[in-house]
């Protein structure tokens, strides 16, 4: 390992990027990044939050619909108990009607 940054990097100090990490258009300046590479980073950083956005946005229309099979599941349970005490009401009177006539 030769080279400066070789010696650098084994010594444990901080990578130095080279000129071609800056883009083409800063050759004079190595402070200053290129266009290209701003709109990368912006690129970088926003593309996590357009995908957890896009996930929260699934979960809540699946726990809407998950809301709405539940409520409709409910409804259908209430209707079965209504109906089964109709059914015993009738044979409840059924029977006891059978026994008054005999």
């Amino acid at each position: 390992m030769g080279s400066k940054r070789g010696r650098a990097r084994a010594q444990g100090s901080a990578r130095v990027p080279d000129s071609s990490f800056f883009g083409p258009e800063s050759k004079g300046s190595a402070l200053i990044p290129s266009v290209y590479d701003v709109t990368g980073a912006i690129q970088l950083a926003l593309a996590p939050v357009f995908l957890l956005t896009g996930i929260a946005g699934l979960l809540s229309v699946m726990a809407g619909r998950l809301a709405r099979i539940i409520d409709r599941g409910r409804a259908f349970l209430r209707e079965v108990h209504l109906a089964m005490q109709t059914v015993r009401i009738a044979l409840h009177e059924g029977k006891s009607s059978s026994k008054s006539v005999s």
